[in-house]
């Protein structure tokens, strides 16, 4: 089975996101803001993840601080980051640091889950090559 960890500071898009997701066989984990986000993503430990979905801002640790910090730890998770801005700058930065997408809330649920399938699909073409 597919597992995301969502990070969204926004509890209530997480939980419908969650739920959507789960009618869809994808397991999901939730996080509430950046740090934490982080500090899960560099512990040692954190190989349970085949994708992350992750909000361009946050209070705190932006998604974009959190991208910038995978990548330089080298942390090949593909990530999708989720934004409400409508300024390009987001979503250039986002893909500068090696975002595998960028989706503009709110978005079509099933657009989510078919992006969710073609980055991982493009992930394990990758792996496999």
């Amino acid at each position: 089975m597919i597992k995301i960890l969502i990070v969204d500071d926004d509890a209530a898009l997480c939980s419908l996101l969650k739920n959507f997701l789960q009618k869809n066989s994808i397991e999901s984990d939730c996080l509430y803001n950046g740090e934490e986000a982080l500090m899960l993503l560099l512990s040692p430990e954190c190989t349970c993840y085949d994708l992350i979905l992750m909000d361009v801002s946050m209070p705190g640790k932006s998604g974009l601080e959190v991208l910038r910090a995978v990548r330089a730890n080298a942390i090949g998770i593909p990530v999708i980051m989720l934004s409400g801005s409508t300024d390009p700058e987001d979503k250039f930065e986002a893909l500068k640091y090696a975002a595998d997408d960028y989706v503009r809330k709110p978005c079509d649920q099933r657009e989510l889950v078919t992006r969710i399938d073609a980055v991982l699909r493009r992930a394990k073409t990758v792996s496999e090559g």
